[in-house]
């Protein structure tokens, strides 16, 4: 009793040190249990969306408190909030729940061990299922770890935990194998782990069937996202066959989806219709499922193909319908559905179920041109937009994501390139495609323009700060709530407060987010300049023409006609006895449907796109004048790129120009010496007076130490390029030392203008939605202001001249853009033989175009107006001494 007593007033004392009085312990834990109660008795009803504000409830109420004495009973919340979540397929607060739990765990490491491991394993599965590989790769380390400190005490650990951390950690190696496409020793995992099924004792072994369908689930999956069709049926119909086998229907219905899906891409639409209708057949779903209305979809996907849209169009309508029914709590259309509650339901499957319906009634529209269709699709494809908005945590593009947009794309950029689609309607569904695209990079270099600010980062780290306390907020928010409520309004007025402050502080440090506009872009453009935007999508390429007057949008034609045509011409520009005019002309037609009225271009292309030098197309040997063309990642930063400038009042160059020898070798390869690149950096170094780094002087260290001083760099030495790990692709400096991509993003180089005349410095491996992952990608990352880079190997001595031409243009006071254009033009009339692009075409300039130096023009000004300044002097003191003589 004495015991139980001093227990009693060690809580008591506790409590009031936290601020919680016994009386209020006692209301506090009263309260909790009658909202456990509560949802006790809503479990069985599968009443998600009411589980999850009873949670919030306590949340709201009460989360400090639990934190403080019951940390265990917080995390289990945090874990249940995430398994609703995910059941109403909000990946969004699945993810974040179950984060918040962990950290919890590994904070105050009180937990069961069943619950620390379900964690992790949900973490892991929510993370992949957002394709994040890098993050889930990050997961799969620490659990790695975790893992393994287990086995070192096993007897310690119940032989059920055990058995469950073992089946995580085999599901996670075999996920992150195939996520690098080491297939084989995933399949050698998953054998083994077949095999343990017989042998394991008859309590674990339905849960070991559960795991190991779920990784041969991933394998097919893997063949389907490699587009390795084959394998992908063949696995497949295995997977149908186990999950007989094993008598888990659900793996014979996603089987049967995905076949539904395969055949469609291959356009054999009664076959996919057939294994849309068994996947439907032979499953029970809930009344709102995800699975059920995504095979609805591929379904209607199918009949769209065999030309039945009706029929397609009626099945869309009917999932519409019973989403509102069964999310919103009331029955709409398509066109009376309310997006901002809708919205909210962002997971991707949902993004994918609206935007392929959009693609149905844009088909649709094609046959029946009836207005209703096409505002049908445009609602469809702008609630897609804006649940990806929601969806798309800003980072790096992947496979998932690039998918979306490019369907969302697709309908948009169909109904802007319509004649009756009014500017404002065009403006409008542009801002909802360009609000999705791959933030990743302009992210990266926004955060070295803060470390050059510090006013403009504490702006930015505010305004960060509101977001953050805004989706807090959000994710407690409840129907009833009034409190969190006005909080969150307040919060969005702040925000909106804050971004009102930076665009008049900092016009150019533009967000991504919803305040993007491209008529701010459109007012920055000058006259006689313009900027085109590519854009791959679903099914066409469609192009922006933007200049400071005319907004248009053109579909150019078929993915699947313009690709191959694209890239054989590519490959063809790079063997110098080649014919490429005539494919040059036909990609002008197609790419150009109208006449360039233009001095200046800013080309901003996608996908494979990205491998094309434009100036091959635009400017031929026979042009009187070459265009300036110049290439950007995406819109924000080509407007970084308008404000950037050089900040030095004077050019600081140094060049870098190794001595490799004659029997030099990097990686087993022959690295062959360079006659020209000593020379090349000499004559450019000697032009500004600049700091020339050779031979052995040429090295790595003398680079990463020299970033203060100067402002220009110029590299001719050798690079390498590994597309299937463009991680350890490289410059290679003096005593073979390689300068890798991955590198360069542990550092800060604000150079105005770095020049890589090495050979493929501008080429690497295509990731969908981000470009190609370059070196001239990764100096950008690192804060280089603008780049020029060659796409191809061109020979050592043109590379020398075009590059000495290029110097000496910029050192006459032109814009980057024009000097390079010219460099080209002046080396096609002394070397009028070597008129074929590849010799000249390689190299294109990225980024901010402004002249590094000032015009010779500026400087006759100047000393123009200094001279008549002086004269006026020396004539006022004429006539002042003057004057005096007369006085006297």
């Amino acid at each position: 009793m004495k015991y139980k007593c001093n227990i009693y007033l060690l809580f008591f004392l506790i409590s009031f040190h936290f601020g919680f009085s016994q009386k209020d312990t006692v209301v506090i834990n009263k309260e909790i249990r009658f909202f456990e109660t509560k949802i006790k008795k809503l479990m069985p009803q599968s009443k998600s969306f009411e589980i999850i504000e009873t949670y919030k409830t306590i949340l709201q109420k009460h989360q400090n408190y639990l934190e403080q004495f019951y940390p265990e009973k917080l995390a289990n919340i945090y874990l249940e909030l995430s398994f609703y979540y995910s059941d109403i397929h909000n990946q969004k607060y699945e993810i974040a729940y179950t984060e918040k739990a962990i950290a919890l765990m590994d904070k105050t490491q009180k937990y069961s061990l069943q619950d620390y491991l379900t964690a992790y394993n949900d973490w892991y599965y929510y993370v992949s299922n957002y394709d994040d590989n890098k993050e889930s790769n990050r997961i799969y380390l620490k659990f790695d770890i975790f893992y393994k400190k287990l086995l070192t005490n096993p007897i310690a650990i119940d032989s059920k935990n055990l058995n469950y951390a073992r089946r995580i950690y085999d599901k996670m190696y075999i996920l992150e194998k195939l996520k690098s496409n080491l297939l084989d020793d995933a399949h050698l995992k998953l054998e083994a782990f077949y095999n343990r099924i017989f042998k394991a004792k008859e309590i674990e072994q339905q849960d070991d069937i559960s795991f190991y369908m779920s990784c041969y689930d991933a394998f097919t999956y893997k063949y389907y996202e490699n587009k390795d069709y084959v394998n992908a049926i063949k696995y497949l119909k295995e997977l149908q066959k186990q999950g007989k086998q094993f008598k888990l229907p659900f793996y014979e219905m996603k089987a049967n989806a995905l076949l539904g899906s395969i055949f469609y891409y291959l356009q054999e639409f009664e076959k996919g219709k057939k294994h849309s209708e068994l996947a439907l057949q032979n499953f029970e779903f809930s009344a709102f499922s995800s699975s059920k209305y995504s095979i609805e979809t591929i379904k209607a996907l199918n009949l769209s193909g065999l030309n039945k849209n009706d029929e397609a169009a009626k099945i869309v309508e009917r999932i519409v319908s019973e989403v509102s029914t069964q999310y919103l709590k009331n029955e709409a259309s398509i066109l009376t559905l309310d997006i901002d509650k809708i919205k909210e339901l962002n997971s991707h499957q949902y993004i994918n179920i609206f935007a392929s319906s959009s693609l149905i009634f844009k088909k649709k529209y094609q046959k029946s041109h009836k207005l209703l269709d096409l505002q049908k699709a445009e609602k469809l494809a702008t609630i897609a937009s804006l649940m990806f908005q929601e969806f798309y945590k800003n980072g790096e593009y992947n496979l998932t994501l690039s998918g979306l947009q490019n369907k969302i794309t697709e309908t948009l950029l169909f109904i802007c390139s319509q004649n009756k689609t009014s500017t404002t309607k065009k403006v409008l569904l542009l801002n909802l495609i360009e609000r999705n695209v791959s933030q990743h990079l302009f992210k990266e270099v926004q955060k070295k323009i803060l470390l050059e600010n510090s006013k403009l980062a504490e702006l930015y780290n505010e305004l960060e700060q509101l977001q953050n306390e805004k989706i807090y907020f959000e994710g407690l928010i409840q129907e009833t709530d009034k409190n969190t409520k006005k909080k969150v309004e307040y919060l969005a007025l702040e925000i909106e407060k804050t971004k009102n402050e930076l665009k008049l502080k900092y016009p150019n440090f533009m967000q991504v987010d919803d305040d993007f506009d491209i008529a701010v872009i459109q007012k920055k453009l000058k006259e006689k300049e313009q900027i085109w935007k590519f854009y791959v999508a679903d099914e066409y390429v469609y192009s922006l023409c933007l200049s400071p007057k005319q907004l248009e949008i053109h579909s150019l034609g078929q993915i699947k006609l313009i690709k191959p045509l694209t890239l054989n011409w590519v490959q063809q520009l790079k063997k110098p006895n080649s014919l490429v005019q005539q494919q040059a002309n036909q990609l002008k037609s197609i790419l150009f449907p109208k006449k360039l009225q233009t001095e200046k271009l800013a080309i901003i292309p996608d996908n494979f796109l990205n491998y094309v030098p434009f100036e091959a197309i635009l400017n031929t040997s026979s042009n009187d004048s070459f265009k300036a063309i110049s290439y950007s990642y995406s819109f924000p930063m080509w407007m970084l790129s308008k404000k950037q400038g050089t900040d030095k009042t004077k050019l600081e160059l140094a060049s870098f120009a190794p001595n490799y020898g004659t029997n030099t070798w990097f990686n087993n390869q022959k690295v062959q010496h360079l006659p020209f690149a000593q020379k090349e950096s000499e004559t450019i170094s000697a032009l500004f007076n600049g700091t020339s780094f050779q031979n052995k002087n040429a090295t790595k260290e003398n680079f990463l130490n020299s970033n203060s001083p100067f402002n220009v760099y110029h590299f001719a030495m050798h690079s390498f390029l590994y597309e299937d790990d463009f991680s350890r692709s490289c410059l290679l400096f003096s005593n073979n030392q390689p300068l890798y991509f991955s590198e360069l993003y542990n550092h800060y180089i604000p150079a105005d203008l770095l020049v890589l005349s090495a050979c493929d410095t501008g080429n690497g491996k295509l990731v969908k939605g981000e470009g190609i992952m370059s070196l001239a990608r990764a100096f950008t990352y690192a804060g280089v202001k603008s780049s020029v880079v060659s796409l191809w190997q061109v020979p050592d001595k043109e590379t020398s001249e075009i590059m000495i031409l290029f110097y000496e243009n910029l050192k006459k006071g032109l814009p980057k853009d024009e000097a390079l254009a010219l460099a080209k033009q002046e080396f096609i009339k002394q070397n009028p033989l070597k008129n074929h692009p590849y010799f000249w075409a390689g190299f294109i300039i990225n980024g901010d175009v402004s002249p590094i130096c000032k015009s010779f023009i500026y400087y006759w000004l100047l000393g123009g107006l200094l001279t008549i300044a002086l004269a006026v002097i020396f004539c006022l003191k004429y006539h002042s001494k003057s004057r005096n003589k007369s006085r006297a």
